[in-house]
This record gives C-alpha cells, structure tokens and sequence, in this order.
C-alpha cells in the first residue's frame, strides 16, 4: 500500500506552493481514507516513509487519538522497567510533574506551547523542603527526562514530530559540596541517628561507614546502596560496583583507602548488601539531614555534595585521567564540572610574574 503527499488547494492558494504545508493521505488496512497534515515537506515525506513502512509489514496501528495514559502504561512496560533504578526514578518524577501540570489527555495535542506552559508553571513553583522557587537546573533535569520519553512517542506513533524545548538559562555557581570541616562534624554526629537498627553494628558505625565510603571513593549512592557483600574482598581492599548498579553501565573494580576497609568491617553482617537499609528510600534523605542537624551544619547537603566533594578535595591530588576513572565518567568535561578550579588556580595566581618595581624587598619598590 502507498502513501502519497499532497498540499491542500486552499492553502496554495492562500500561502502559495512554496509556503503551503504539505500533508500525507493514505488507506488504512480498512481501506478508509486517511490523512494528516504535517507541515514541512521533509516532516511530510519522513511520515509517509513511516506509514508506509507499517501497513507493508502489517503492523499499521492509528495511534494519533490514543490517549497519554495508554503511552504511559505502554513507556512503563516497555521502557520504564527496563532502566537503572535511578534514572526511572528522575524519569517517573518528571513524567508525574507534566501530568499534574498539564494534565494531558491525548499525546499528539502536545506542541511546543505544551512544554513551554510546563516551563512557565513549574519554574515558579516553589521547594517543599525550603519553599523557595525551583532551581532552574531542576527544572532542565526534569525537561531532559521529558525530552527522552516524547521522543519514543515519535518512534512509536503517538507523535508526529517531538516539540522543541526550551532550557532554562541556569546560574554559574561555585560548585557545592561537603567541605573537611562540616563533614568532621557530620562524622562526629552519626551516633545521633536512629536508623537502620541491626543487631551485628550500631547505627552510627552504619552512617560513618556510609559517608565516609561516599566521601573517599566518589561513589553515586545509589551505586553504594546496591553494593553487595559478594562483591567485596576486605582483605584485598576491593569492590565491584556492577554494571547494572551504575550509570556507566559497566562492571569496575575499585581499589578502597584502608581507612574505608577499617570502616567496612564494622558493619560485616549475614545480609547480601552491604549498606542495607529496610525502610522506605525517602526516610534515608531525612536521616541524613537530621544527623546534619544534630551537628549544627545547616547547609543541608545532599548525598551528591559527598560526591563532589571527592572531586574538589582530590582535584589537586590526581590527574585528570585518574580521577575521571576514579568517577567513571565517558566524558572528561563532565568530570571538569565536579571540579572546583579555584584550588588549582590559586596557586597559578601565586605564581603570577610581578613588575620588578612592585616587589617586596630592598631591589623592588614595594610600590612606593
């Protein structure tokens, strides 16, 4: 069966041949008459490849009026379940934002105009945790993750093209990160906290284990929550973060600090994980920000801050090859974006050629 491309008379009449958009007809398996208007010719043509394609191979379906709750089921089976617990976690969370904000009934009304009345709505939202207005870089995350899941209801049907979208312009801050002093402070107050209780350890040799494992090996948290007993040798002072665990999709061995070995074997218990933590994921943030408040740190730093902290503390210490493997980046220039230059070009600084007249000492001026 073949489809065709045509320019309605009117509109060519109206606009002319050059400006008049091009639409596609077809019959569909009933032989019903159908057609769609798309606009540009190359749009037009990649769609009537497209339908093509399906009634040739028999698998021709109209999902143009199917609705966003049937995409979503559809995304959630075929898509959803199969990603990395963290990635469908952000994804789900973006997903149910457009939803409230939206409230989309059919995929292929959304436009453009769609995602940049999100953009509007969500930007002026504010925090629950510290009422203020959401973060731009919050904001992209989520339209990122909006990005990826339009773009399988283009390949799927449901959409005729993806609609544009429009990041936020995001302030170039210092990047954040837990600095020795507040996390001397942390460590000193795990004891404070109340979850997870375990016969075998305390809670609070649970917590040091866990931040000072996140704080000296650059680990995502949800890499150190999946880590298994099985996959740690204490005495060879190695783990294994598994490529299903990790954003990098591969299997790493890692060398550890003999302080993160001596801190491990304090928590050695007959479970499989080795961070196990038995209640709802949510309760893991608040603990941690209550321990921060039992040891008066209020910047409130999240588990990424550790993170980065690796990255700024180790910045000075590595070379950038080794601390990219170190992170398990694919790209250099994201682990430069972990990095706080300012260490680094402190010294540079120092070292500045100074006019001779405006040194300190008997041969210069000092500046007088």
């Amino acid at each position: 069966m073949k489809a065709w491309l045509f320019q309605d008379s009117r509109q060519r009449k109206k606009l002319g041949d050059d400006k008049a958009p091009w639409s596609v007809g077809w019959y569909d398996p009933e032989g019903k008459k159908r057609s769609k208007r798309i606009g540009a010719h190359s749009a037009a043509e990649k769609f009537r490849r497209r339908i093509e394609g399906q009634l040739a191979a028999g698998n021709y379906q109209s999902n143009a009026r199917k609705s966003w709750k049937d995409f979503r089921t559809e995304w959630n089976e075929k898509i959803g379940d199969g990603m990395l617990f963290q990635s469908r976690r952000e994804t789900v969370r973006a997903i149910d934002f457009f939803e409230r904000i939206i409230g989309p009934k059919y995929v292929s009304t959304i436009r453009s105009q769609t995602i940049d009345q999100y953009i509007a709505a969500r930007r002026v939202e504010k925090n629950q945790r510290d009422d203020q207005p959401v973060r731009s870089a919050t904001v992209n995350k989520e339209l990122r993750s909006l990005k990826a899941v339009l773009r399988i209801a283009v390949d799927w049907g449901y959409l005729i093209k993806p609609p544009k979208f429009r990041m936020l312009r995001e302030l170039k801050k210092l990047v954040r990160y837990v600095t020795p002093e507040d996390f001397a402070k942390v460590y000193g107050a795990c004891g404070s906290a109340k979850r997870p209780e375990n016969p075998s350890y305390s809670t609070g040799d649970w917590w040091r284990a866990l931040i000072l494992f996140a704080y000296m090996t650059g680990w995502r948290i949800s890499e150190i929550l999946a880590l298994k007993w099985d996959d740690v040798s204490l005495d060879k002072a190695t783990a294994v973060t598994m490529a299903e665990d990790n954003k990098g999709k591969r299997d790493d061995l890692i060398r550890l600090h003999p302080l993160v070995v001596e801190h491990l074997r304090t928590i050695v218990d007959f479970g499989p994980l080795v961070f196990s933590w038995p209640h709802h994921e949510r309760t893991l943030w608040l603990e941690f920000h209550e321990i921060q408040a039992q040891a008066g740190v209020a910047a409130g730093y999240g588990f990424h801050d550790l993170r980065r902290a690796f990255a700024t503390c180790n910045a000075d210490r590595l070379t950038g090859d080794a601390l990219q493997a170190l992170m398990r980046h694919k790209s250099y220039s994201t682990t430069q974006r972990y990095i706080n230059m300012t260490r680094q070009i402190d010294k540079a600084v120092d070292d500045l050629y100074v006019p001779e007249f405006l040194r300190p000492g008997p041969e210069g001026g000092g500046g007088e």
